[in-house]
């Protein structure tokens, strides 16, 4: 269990209100409160998440967590409420997001750039 207030704003990929990327060893992120305003200026893969930037290892979970606040980068790409983007093998269940994500293109309420599996996330509006 985490919570995490605040705000994120820089040049840099991958940021997210609990981490920036999940990428060496498969884990879970389990009930986690994230409260973060993330803004960054990267032109292209931006990779921003309320929750995590990006889930890369296969078996890797969110699960049950909630975030809020605004996440943009008017010219990147992969920007979600829960998660930037997602690798295959990679699960995203039960979890909230209640707020804005804006970016130039593969911008979505629950993971931006989905790579698998994505159950019971509200809003349920996920790319598919």
């Amino acid at each position: 269990y985490c919570t995490v207030m605040g705000s994120i704003s820089g040049s840099n990929k991958r940021y997210g209100g609990i981490t920036g990327t999940m990428q060496t060893t498969a884990g879970t992120i389990s009930h986690c409160t994230s409260s973060v305003t993330i803004s960054s200026t990267v032109s292209g893969e931006a990779l921003l998440g309320g929750i995590a930037g990006s889930v890369e290892i296969t078996g890797s979970k969110v699960e049950y967590c909630t975030a809020s606040g605004n996440i943009t980068d008017a010219d990147g790409t992969k920007i979600g409420g829960i998660v930037g983007s997602t690798s295959s093998g990679c699960t995203i269940d039960n979890c909230t997001y209640t707020g804005t994500a804006s970016g130039s293109s593969l911008t979505n309420p629950i993971v931006g750039n989905k790579g698998d599996s994505v159950t019971n996330c509200t809003p349920s509006d996920q790319n598919d």
